[in-house]
């Protein structure tokens, strides 16, 4: 496949459709109706087929395009995907700018990602503490907390490289248990006992308890990803 030139780049102009312009290795010039120009690198990360945006020409020239198509290409090699990290790029730089900051996301439900090393805190609107996390060398570790508005205690569980390990606890508001569960590597072990808001017992469906045994219990491994949300607040310490 022959390479873009600069020369090419600079006279690609609008036409009656969008276009691309192939540069090899999943790096293309993407050319829109009116002539506007984009960067853009397709790849397949988990399964999944993706396109990283790399810039706009010509602010971002040939040349510039290669070098971030190098970097991501380097990231993938190291079992990275390019999209999150530019999306981690950016909350590191709000977290350097104001030493707080306030989750991005496409869309409320979208969940951004991030690595951590050392304690994590997300709080909610009103700057009471909503969670507290862990993390050694990018994997969670230790002791995860979770509050209600106002500081009552809502969840506890406890993480061990990045899985979900031991017995992990929830509470309804008022203050009495609200379930009990336990892990082993992240996953399910045994019924999930439950109680009411009034601390009445309330045993697993049939339903339910056949569905572990088939092993669709969902597993609970966040691999030291740190998980946030639109309208949220996080700050490192």
């Amino acid at each position: 496949m022959a390479k873009l030139t600069a020369t090419g780049v600079r006279n690609a102009g609008a036409a009656a459709k969008s276009y691309k312009l192939a540069d090899g290795g999943g790096l293309y010039l993407f050319v829109n109706a009116k002539g506007a120009k984009y960067w853009r690198y397709d790849y397949r990360f988990a399964g999944t087929r993706k396109t990283l945006a790399l810039g706009v020409y010509p602010e971002v020239s040939l040349k510039d395009a290669r070098e971030r198509h190098a970097g991501a290409r380097e990231m993938l090699a190291n079992n990275l995907d390019p999209s999150a990290q530019k999306k981690l790029q950016k909350l590191h730089a709000d977290v350097e700018a104001n030493n707080t900051f306030e989750a991005v996301a496409d869309e409320d439900d979208e969940l951004l990602y991030k690595p951590a090393m050392g304690s994590y805190i997300e709080i909610f609107a009103d700057r009471s503490t909503e969670e507290r996390r862990h993390f050694v060398t990018g994997l969670e570790h230790g002791v995860r907390t979770r509050y209600w508005p106002g500081g009552r205690l809502r969840a506890r569980s406890n993480y061990k490289d990045g899985l979900k390990e031991g017995i992990a606890k929830s509470w309804h508001f008022n203050g009495k248990i609200a379930t009990r569960r336990n892990f082993t590597r992240g996953k399910l072990v045994g019924e999930v006992e439950r109680w009411s808001e009034a601390g009445e017992y309330q045993p697993a469906s049939a339903e339910n308890r056949e569905s572990r045994s088939k092993g669709e219990q969902s597993i609970e491994n966040d691999h030291g990803w740190l998980r946030t949300r639109g309208g949220r607040y996080g700050k490192y310490y």
